[in-house]
């Protein structure tokens, strides 16, 4: 929740695409994790992962709004949070097999 800044101006939306890949590396690692255990054996327990992703990005915004006065919630960082918890999941099912070994 402390501010970043690189010092370098651009109009890329760079901070959306570390709130996407950030999300997809969290998601697809617990993912991993719980297939290893083999405690993801559901459609029911991945779509609880993909809930508590979700609903952690929106806590770290709310909490970014309301506890720090630098920064300010940002409703399109939590889009960037979704899309980064669903391409993680895609890579996962697309990658899958691989730990099944």
């Amino acid at each position: 929740m402390i501010p970043v800044s690189t010092g370098i101006s651009t109009n890329l939306p760079i901070d959306k695409l570390v709130h996407i890949v950030i999300n997809a590396a969290l998601i697809f690692l617990w993912l991993a994790y719980f297939f290893k255990k083999g405690l993801l054996t559901e459609q029911k327990a991945i779509i609880t992962l993909l809930f508590l992703s979700i609903a952690y990005g929106i806590i770290i915004e709310l909490c970014q709004e309301y506890f720090t006065t630098s920064r300010s919630a940002d409703v399109f960082d939590v889009v960037a949070n979704i899309v980064g918890c669903l391409t993680g999941l895609f890579i996962f099912k697309y990658l899958k097999f691989k730990f099944s070994s």
